[in-house]
């Protein structure tokens, strides 16, 4: 397809990125606010052209974009006022708990276990092998840096600006708020379309005994006293 076959394609995409509403937050500033899986998929379309490292999700928006070393010292702070959210602490709580990893038998390397202490100034991607069968079936990473003070909270995560639309107030980022109700009908649709289902994200034991925990509905193949359901 040739520059002058794409244009009008290009146009109708832009102009179906300009009807998703908009969210207004005091410190995300204006985040895509889809309503419909279309939409959602108009967003995600429109940052699949775009220097996307990775991709983090929150359960609130109004959570701060800390690590989850940084969110658990806070709650430390509630019992110990006197400690300090700086990046001496941090990097004494992260040295810590690599030697209780290494004591109780995993990573592969000292190095690689003390490699969250080693960013040295800046933000570092770490995609560890053979450590979880969650990490590769989600194909996640930790993401480590220096304790930072800005306005979403301790991560400091680039310049550039990335978002669809000239939307977020974060640099390096691409803010989508997605509602409890998107998120609902999503959740009805992931697995038929991208086969991500909690037994395919969390494949061990563990996952697999809360996909079918009670509460949970039976899954349409399942069969129960030789019926289907």
């Amino acid at each position: 397809m040739n520059g002058d076959e794409a244009a009008p394609g290009q146009r109708r995409f832009a102009e179906e990125l300009a009807q998703i509403p908009v969210l207004e937050h005091p410190v995300y500033g204006r985040c895509l606010a889809p309503a419909y899986p279309s939409q959602l998929f108009i967003a995600l379309g429109q940052l699949a052209d775009l220097p996307i490292g990775a991709w983090r999700g929150q359960a609130s928006i109004d959570w701060g974009i800390d690590p989850s070393l940084v969110r658990r010292f806070r709650q430390y702070q509630q019992t110990a006022p006197g400690a300090v959210l700086d990046e001496a602490h941090i990097r004494f709580a992260e040295r810590a708990l690599a030697e209780r990893a290494r004591a109780a038998g995993l990573g592969d390397s000292l190095g690689e276990l003390d490699l969250p202490a080693q960013a040295a100034g800046r933000l570092l991607w770490w995609q560890p092998r053979n450590l979880s069968p969650r990490i590769a079936a989600q194909q996640a990473a930790f993401v480590f840096g220096p304790v930072a003070d800005e306005p979403w909270e301790s991560i400091r995560l680039g310049r550039g600006q990335v978002s669809p639309g000239g939307t977020g107030a974060v640099p390096g980022t691409a803010l989508i708020y997605v509602s409890a109700q998107l998120k609902a009908t999503m959740n009805g649709i992931w697995e038929r379309l991208l086969g991500f289902s909690e037994e395919s994200l969390f494949p061990d034991f563990d996952g697999f005994a809360l996909a079918h925990s009670i509460g949970k509905p039976f899954p349409p193949d399942f069969a129960v006293a030789g019926t289907s359901v």
